[in-house]
Order: structure tokens, then sequence, then C-alpha cells
């Protein structure tokens, strides 16, 4: 649908025709992967295959960014090398399932015609959920 500007909307588009809510896009920093890898496992054999696995995902096209794609797999995983090498699987085929499990979940959760409200709500939910375990602030994502 196509919102209608100024005094053509009709109080019922407010249901639909709202602003747009912009989502905050994580950036890594160097050092979270290496960080967080041996916190997820830590057995140190365990977490050398798990570096393992996720050095061998690599980029298919010019618009991802590999290690926001390996640390959302490693959050995704919860400890288990089986669940890691899936993550790292499902991200070759399309890394935004990976990027969406990991740092909006709560936004991917709610219905098309959820309320700008309802969105800003699941923006901060993932926003201290996801940061919290990257050890960044709650709440401040590191957006771009």
């Amino acid at each position: 649908m196509v919102c209608p500007p100024g005094p053509e909307r009709r109080a019922r588009d407010e249901d639909v025709c709202h602003p747009a809510v912009m989502q905050p896009v994580f950036e890594p920093r160097d050092g979270d992967l290496e960080r967080k890898i041996p916190e997820e496992f830590p057995d140190p054999a365990e977490a050398r295959r798990a570096a393992e696995i996720l050095a061998a995902y690599e980029p298919v096209g010019h618009r991802e960014r590999p290690d926001r794609i390996r640390l959302a797999a490693l959050y995704l995983a919860g400890g288990s090398l089986e669940r890691l090498a899936a993550m790292v699987d499902l991200a070759r085929v399309d890394y935004r399932d990976v990027l969406a499990g990991a740092e909006y979940r709560a936004y991917v959760a709610l219905p098309l015609d959820a309320s700008a409200a309802d969105k800003q709500a699941a923006i901060e939910v993932d926003g201290t959920r996801y940061g919290t375990w990257v050890g960044r602030s709650p709440g401040r994502p590191g957006s771009r």
C-alpha cells in the first residue's frame, strides 16, 4: 500500500501507514569474534573447531560483512558445534537469515501490520539482547 500524504490520509491509514522505523545495523568490532568463541566453547579443542567452522565461511556477495555474519552464527549456535556448522551452511544460502535470527529476532517475529510503537519496542529488545551478549551496553548495538 502506498500511504497518502498529509490531509488525504484517512484515520484507518494510521493502522498501516506510519513513518519508517529504522533498524540499527550491528557492526562488530575487532576482537569481538575472538573473545566470544572461547566464551561459547570453553573446551579448547571445541573452541579451535568453532574457529575453523567460522573461518570456512566466505562471503558470496559484496554486501556481506563476514565478521558480522560469523558473530551472528556463533550467537545462534548456542554452544553447539553442530548448530554452528548449520548456521554457517545457512549463511552460505542466504546470510540474511542468520542476521535476522541473531540481530532482529523480536522484530522479525512481529506481524506485518505491527504498529510503529511495537516495532520500536522490538528494536530495543533486540539491541539489548544481542548487545548484551556481545558485551556492549544494553540497547546500544553499535549502529552505523
